[in-house]
């Protein structure tokens, strides 16, 4: 049996932080491609965004590419371990003309982690987004996994703070 090294430990994964992936991001020219990966683990974050969306873009022309990549399922939670989830790539009037298989891990120390293939062909990229969410239980930190927003958080989106004022778990 051979020895399990957690995706979660920092040096384990790559990160993926360039401005370009992030789907709020429109398409380079040249345009950007993922097929030089090669099933590392992978984490998003900084100008990235924290999370790969879940939900198919609104248009294909994003992220740097002609056709960005998005995760069409949900993200696990720790208890979970490593699952299996299908990615699709949008094009036009097809929100999932192909699917790649990919693992997805939530780590305790509230992250995501991604082992991604290669894109099926170039002008294909793994998008990332910031995803903000609800205060639970007075926290304050940012942690996607648990749907805690931060203040590193994109403008449009609450931050913790004032999402923990609103929720009554802060006072004003």
């Amino acid at each position: 049996m051979g020895l399990y090294t957690d995706p979660c430990s920092k040096g384990v994964y790559r990160v993926l932080n360039e401005a370009w992936r992030n789907v709020n991001h429109g398409k380079d020219s040249p345009v950007r491609c993922d097929d030089g990966f090669n099933g590392e683990w992978y984490r998003f974050m900084g100008p990235a965004g924290s999370v790969m969306p879940t939900q198919r873009p609104a248009t294909p022309h994003i992220c740097g590419a002609e056709s960005p990549m998005w995760m069409n399922g949900t993200h696990p939670t720790p208890a979970d371990g490593v699952v299996f989830r299908q990615v699709c790539n949008y094009w036009y009037g097809s929100p999932c003309e192909r699917e790649v298989t990919i693992h997805v891990k939530a780590c305790p120390a509230g992250f995501y982690v991604y082992k991604l293939p290669a894109a099926p062909f170039c002008w294909l990229v793994y998008c990332g987004e910031t995803v903000c969410g609800r205060c639970l239980g007075g926290e304050v930190n940012c942690n996607p996994v648990s749907d805690v927003c931060s203040a590193g958080c994109q403008d449009g989106w609450k931050t913790h703070v004032q999402l923990c004022k609103e929720n009554g778990l802060i006072k004003a």
